[in-house]
């Protein structure tokens, strides 16, 4: 027999993740959990792997997510940016 405890913690949870995935707003639920703040509401709002995938359409692994993409300046006088 396996137990598994739940805290009010993971009920919230549960309950902001399912009004998010049946389509509620955030202000909604918001009001309807008490959170005053978008800071706190995040805290439980909890968006999975595979809800990101769907939503960019994309592998997840294979994003490049770094911020290094900048096109690097010119060295010789007179050559175009990114050349």
């Amino acid at each position: 027999m396996v137990l598994t405890f739940t805290t009010c913690d993971d009920l919230r949870h549960t309950f902001i993740n399912n009004r998010r995935l049946e389509g509620h707003d955030y202000f909604r639920i918001m009001a309807a959990t008490g959170h005053k703040t978008m800071s706190v509401f995040k805290r439980y709002n909890t968006v999975s792997r595979e809800e990101l995938k769907a939503l960019v359409g994309v592998k997840m692994d294979t994003m490049d997510t770094n911020m290094d993409t900048y096109p690097k300046p010119a060295t010789k006088k007179g050559q175009a940016f990114g050349a």
